[in-house]
């Protein structure tokens, strides 16, 4: 317990039986100018007024016994800062014990101007959170609703509320957790997709009908898999490019086993589902999946690449009349 001898001192009509258990690590900071004895948690940043038990003797009988106040290193109180105030102490513990948290967990407070001092933390690819209450002004009482905003840099890149403090904690954790900045390779499928419309777009109509007779010639006689569509170009080129364009990927190296398998696995999928002339038969109706740009670049750009790649291989079967 916390050492009474100087709330004794400037209070001595304050029974030490009326005082609720004060943690070893509250400093006394109660001064003649008081109204009652004040204790402060240095590592959270607040002051807690203890109230005499008696209303009589309080200097606001109809007030709360207890109240928190944000303080600086002097004690003293800081103008807009958070305030708490209650007859439970349990109640005021759990706000100590909160605040205690956040510096725990690595927040720290940041001067805004104007009287805002947000809670602040570093999260995952170099994002800033600020937290506050469900204005957007100083974070309140844990039980009160509060929302963070997601900063990086100068630029303010998301945002979200949240009903207490415990919940917005859980989420900006999550939004740490999933950092956008973590490389994932990408999917066989997608990369595939990707390849046939980067190849359909360079390849004329003759040698796609020539390269889809070749590949259905090897696949007959049980041979090499490697598609002959680098019998026409470096399509090792294509790959590379829808390597990159598929979201999140790490850069391509040739001699990590994980990367080889993805681009063998691509390579399989594009050649069994479009590029062979046995891979799907054509039907009047497939003209209607064709869009009718000439920017090849521009079917990259759907959210359903496997939708611009039938495009792109219909186009081209068409064109070559195949």
């Amino acid at each position: 317990m916390a050492d009474q001898s100087s709330y004794t001192a400037y209070f001595p009509d304050f029974a030490p039986a009326d005082m609720p258990f004060i943690p070893d690590e509250f400093e006394d900071t109660s001064c003649h100018q008081d109204a009652c004895p004040t204790f402060r948690l240095a590592r959270a940043g607040l002051t807690v007024q203890v109230d005499y038990l008696d209303p009589a003797k309080r200097e606001f009988p109809d007030g709360p016994r207890f109240c928190i106040f944000e303080s600086d290193d002097d004690g003293g109180r800081i103008d807009g800062g958070f305030e708490y105030e209650s007859d439970d102490w349990a109640a005021i513990m759990r706000q100590f014990s909160d605040r205690l948290d956040l510096v725990i967990k690595g927040w720290t407070r940041k001067d805004t101007g104007g009287g805002l001092r947000p809670w602040t933390r570093l999260i995952s690819d170099n994002r800033t959170i600020f937290l506050g209450d469900a204005e957007g002004g100083n974070l309140g009482a844990s039980d009160e609703p509060c929302s963070f905003s997601v900063w990086r840099g100068d630029d303010e890149i998301d945002s979200d509320t949240a009903p207490n403090l415990a919940e917005a904690l859980r989420m900006i954790d999550a939004l740490d957790a999933n950092d956008p900045g973590k490389k994932t390779l990408p999917d066989p499928d997608e990369l595939a997709d990707r390849f046939v419309v980067k190849l359909a777009g360079y390849l004329t109509s003759a040698q796609w009908t020539q390269m889809l007779a070749l590949n259905d010639l090897a696949l007959e006689r049980g041979g090499s898999p490697v598609c002959h569509s680098h019998d026409f170009c470096d399509a090792n080129v294509f790959m590379d490019e829808a390597w990159r364009d598929c979201l999140d990927a790490p850069d391509l190296e040739l001699q990590n086993d994980a990367h080889m398998n993805v681009i063998n696995a691509a390579w399989s999928i594009a050649q069994h589902r479009f590029l062979t002339a046995r891979a799907g038969t054509l039907h009047v109706t497939a003209q209607r999946l064709l869009d009718e740009t000439q920017d090849w670049e521009d079917a990259l750009k759907p959210e359903r690449p496997s939708l611009a790649a039938k495009r792109a291989a219909l186009r081209m079967r068409l064109a070559a009349g195949v």
